[in-house]
Parts: C-alpha cells; structure tokens; sequence
C-alpha cells in the first residue's frame, strides 16, 4: 500500500488566483479584440466602395471614348444635346444608344437594345456624378457635340459619411 506524503491537485486557493488573473486578462484584451474587429469591418467596407468608384470610373472610361461621330455630319458626336451635367447619352460605334444617369443613390447605366431599357447599377453609393464638356483647349466649355473634344467627369460615394471621389478626363476618339 502506498502512503501520499503530498496532495495530487490544486488547492482553491491556488483555483481562485488563476482564474482572477484569467479574468483580468480577458477584461483587459477584451477592448483591443474589439477594436480590431471593428477596424477590419471599417477597412473591409471602405476597399469595397472604392473598389465600385475604381470600378464604375473604368467602366464610364471605356463607354465614353466608343462616342461615335454623327454619320450625316463628321464635324460632330453622337451625343444628346442640350449637354447635361449629371447625365450623359450618346450612340456608341456599333450602334448602340447608351446612357449614364445619376438616380441618387444609384450610378445607373442604359443600353438601349436592352430590354425595357433596365438600369445597370454601377454602384449603390452615389452622393454626386457630374459631367464637363470641353473643347479642344481643354479649359473653354463645349456648347454642343461639335465643338466636344474632351468630356470629364466626377463621381462621389459615400460611405459610412465619408466620402470619396475619383474625377476623369476622356479624350474622344477620333477627332479631326
């Protein structure tokens, strides 16, 4: 038979003292675990919205230099006038009518061959779309589709209340 000199185990008071320090820990790392989540969802939230703006600028880019010259006068585009600072339509080289609006929350875009017209949602975001129509210098505003050389324009999401903005310049194609 065999005697035990010492006791296997824990004492409670030695249970109590670990679980105290577990305690404090856990309160004291609790904020900095909370921080850290919240500043991934934040980080998280803003890549996504600049991703649309990055994405939504490329996509009205690459529509914008297809603006066709007007068949029946060589001297002008195809794009619907009176000029519009927050909208723009106009007749790509295939054919196809294509327009860009801003319906506030959404940056819309239409194709005419579509059924009913449907919007694309560019983006969900929209706080601003704004459309400048130069002529050949670049500074002096365009006054109709033939005297258009460069078409900029600017667009805001927001987000969270920030706000971001990107702005571009297209030179059209084609020109005399």
């Amino acid at each position: 038979m065999k005697v035990c000199s010492k006791h296997d185990g824990f004492t409670l008071l030695e249970m109590v003292v670990t679980i105290a320090t577990l305690s404090l820990l856990a309160m004291l790392l609790t904020p900095y675990l909370s921080l850290s989540v919240q500043a991934y969802n934040e980080n998280a939230l803003e890549s996504n919205v600049l991703g649309e703006l990055r994405y939504a600028t490329e996509r009205i880019t690459r529509e914008l230099r297809e603006i066709r010259r007007n068949p029946s006068s060589l001297s002008d585009y195809e794009v619907s006038t009176p000029l519009v600072v927050g909208s723009i339509s106009f007749v790509r080289n295939d054919g196809e009518t294509v327009t860009i609006e801003d319906a506030s929350p959404q940056l819309n875009m239409r194709y005419a061959s579509v059924a009913a017209n449907a919007a694309f949602p560019l983006s969900n975001s929209l706080q601003l779309l704004t459309f400048n129509y130069l002529r050949n210098d670049e500074v002096t505003p365009a006054t109709g589709s033939s005297d258009l050389a460069y078409i900029e324009f600017e667009i805001q999401l927001s987000s969270n209340g920030k706000t971001y903005s990107q702005r571009s310049r297209v030179s059209l194609r084609a020109q005399p």
